[in-house]
């Protein structure tokens, strides 16, 4: 980050723009010439908390009545009336009406005019206990404003359960706010096979959809692709829920068609029976996708939470996993066994296909078997994406009919999941199987699944802004 916290010292942010403006409602509606006086919501408040390290508010852009509070903290109330045609500020600039289910949302400027990094902020009005009678209601807002690059870092997690897991490399990519103000605390989201190196290659793209695409909230990743093992697959090992077969050559490789004893060109089933009428020999492998599941929860969690100075929010409904393939199989997987621990994630070109047996047939075990006889029912709210490219579907393995049915199957098991409210599928066109593929697809995952407050831009509407006091 070229913009040292120094810089930030310095700095007094002079107040909120809002978005969505009010009017002032009378209360009063004549109805078949009849005065009819509905109930008007009166003495409204809400109040508005900035929290920045080393930083003045001095300044507000509704009215002026920003407050210092404790260290960090600056306060403003925002007080209204709330009637059947909408809501009304009783001190605002602007005379609009805020639609009883609207938003409000506003967005915090320095005094140089410099705009807060992201997403507008916001909230909704039509909220309870806003009346004079209870505590004033606080909403928080942790702004930014001039950092625009997250980093990457990486840390050994040794497995004190597990001695097969031992000591693994985990990367962890923190969002551009993150270095900027202290407050803020993140989402979490577990990603199987984003290593270091693979999170700094991408982090181009997530920073872009934070920053200057402003269509999700930031979050913490936190992945790895480190699977070595001496004597096998690790990947397999750790990302399959249940072992399976994997065929080996008994000459040659799969470079090179077991030494040409399988023939060229042949389907993907086709394969697999030269590999079991005599080109091959079976192995069971896989099946740790849970002892894995318990490292990264049980383990590599705290560990990186110490590293981030517990500034991660790792509470089911902040805790997400996602992957792409195996990855995604180990994803759905995790969410649908451990409602508990994980309420989001994302499932992409995922491997349902899994586990090959014996005869080369393919189990799709997790259709088949996990979504029909775990965890049915009512269960704790949970927010799922899956997709799949329109170029994977395959006699054999069914890429697509598998993630389709997948999804049909979740809505009918659980009544909790609805299509697009908390559930949600993407058929990605003219895409194959890979996970190059995958990554492109991230912007519609994070924005689903960790939408932001407000809208990605400020809208082009006529915004009054007030200038600062003479010589600040």
């Amino acid at each position: 980050m070229e913009i040292k916290m120094a810089n930030v010292l310095n700095v007094k942010v002079i107040g909120v723009v809002i978005v969505a403006y009010f009017l002032y409602s009378t209360g009063q509606r004549c109805v078949e010439a009849q005065l009819e006086r509905a109930y008007v919501r009166s003495n409204l408040t809400l109040r508005i908390v900035v929290r920045y390290p080393e930083i003045e508010l001095v300044h507000g852009m509704i009215h002026n009545n920003w407050r210092p509070g404790s260290t960090d903290n600056w306060t403003i109330d925002l007080k209204f009336s709330g009637f059947l045609d909408g809501y009304a500020c009783l001190e605002c600039i602007h005379k609009n009406t805020l639609p009883v289910n609207g938003h409000l949302e506003y967005r915090i400027l320095t005094n140089n005019r410099t705009d807060m990094i992201g997403p507008n902020h916001g909230i909704p009005v039509h909220i309870s206990k806003l009346e004079a009678f209870f505590p004033v209601r606080e909403h928080f807002s942790y702004p930014y404003f001039f950092s625009r690059q997250g980093s990457v870092h990486a840390s050994a997690i040794a497995s004190f359960i597990n001695p097969i897991i031992g000591n693994r490399i985990w990367g962890y990519y923190l969002p551009p706010s993150y270095s900027e103000n202290s407050y803020k605390t993140y989402k979490t989201f577990f990603v199987p096979d984003l290593s270091p190196v693979y999170m700094e290659l991408y982090r181009f793209s997530f920073d872009d959809i934070f920053v200057d695409q402003a269509i999700a909230e930031e979050v913490v990743l936190v992945g790895s692709n480190d699977y070595s093992l001496s004597n096998s697959d690790g990947r397999v090992t750790f990302l399959t829920p249940t072992p399976g077969i994997e065929y080996y050559c008994y000459n040659g490789d799969w470079s090179d068609n077991c030494a040409g004893c399988i023939p060229a060109n042949v389907t993907g089933r086709e394969y697999m029976e030269f590999f079991r009428d005599g080109c091959g020999y079976p192995v069971e492998v896989g099946g740790q996708g849970d002892d894995y599941l318990n490292y990264m929860v049980n383990e590599v969690l705290p560990a990186i939470q110490l590293l981030t100075n517990d500034r991660l929010r790792i509470s089911r409904d902040n805790l997400g996993i996602g992957g792409c393939s195996l990855g995604g199989l180990l994803a759905c997987h995790a969410m649908w066994t451990r409602p508990n621990t994980f309420g989001m994630g994302w499932c992409k070109s995922s491997s349902f296909w899994w586990p090959t047996e014996i005869n080369v047939d393919l189990g799709f075990h997790f259709l088949n078997h996990t979504i029909k006889e775990t965890n049915l029912g009512p269960r704790a709210p949970q927010r799922i994406y899956i997709d799949v490219g329109e170029l994977e579907e395959d006699p054999y393995y069914a890429q697509v009919s598998a993630a389709l049915s997948v999804v049909d199957t979740m809505m009918t098991n659980s009544p909790q999941f609805r299509m697009d409210e908390t559930l949600w599928f993407t058929l990605a066109s003219e895409q194959t199987h890979s996970s190059a593929n995958c990554m492109t697809r991230t912007w519609n995952s994070l924005s689903l699944l960790s939408p932001p407050a407000g809208a990605a831009r400020n809208p082009s509407l006529p915004i009054q802004k007030l200038s600062p006091p003479e010589g600040w």
